[in-house]
């Protein structure tokens, strides 16, 4: 059975916030990564989250959501998937796939 400790959002935007909200009666530790840290800091005494400055969370995450402009979810699957973890969940939400398959089919190699 997948069990979920560990959490990490990367976006505290409307749809990162929307992910850490939805996922809070799970009682999963939840950190997230925002550019704006001190707007992440701030949503995080509001939404019950850890709002962290560096990525190296990604790597003892069980569920990783990518909640970012399209125009970053690529560069930011790419950098990730050196570090994730192998059967961790990536959950992206950018509306347009193609510019993200590229960073998908990089995970879909290293673990398949």
């Amino acid at each position: 059975m997948f069990k979920v400790n560990n959490v990490f959002v990367i976006g505290t935007g409307r749809m990162g916030l929307w992910f850490i909200n939805y996922i809070k009666p799970k009682k999963w530790y939840v950190r997230a990564y925002d550019l704006d840290l001190a707007a992440a800091k701030s949503y995080a005494k509001s939404f019950g989250f850890e709002a962290v400055d560096t990525w190296t969370d990604v790597a003892i995450s069980e569920i990783i959501f990518v909640a970012t402009p399209i125009k970053a979810t690529l560069d930011i699957i790419k950098f990730i998937a050196s570090f994730i973890k192998k059967k961790a969940w990536l959950v992206e939400i950018a509306s347009l796939k193609k510019s993200v398959v590229p960073g998908l089919r990089i995970l879909a190699e290293k673990y398949n």
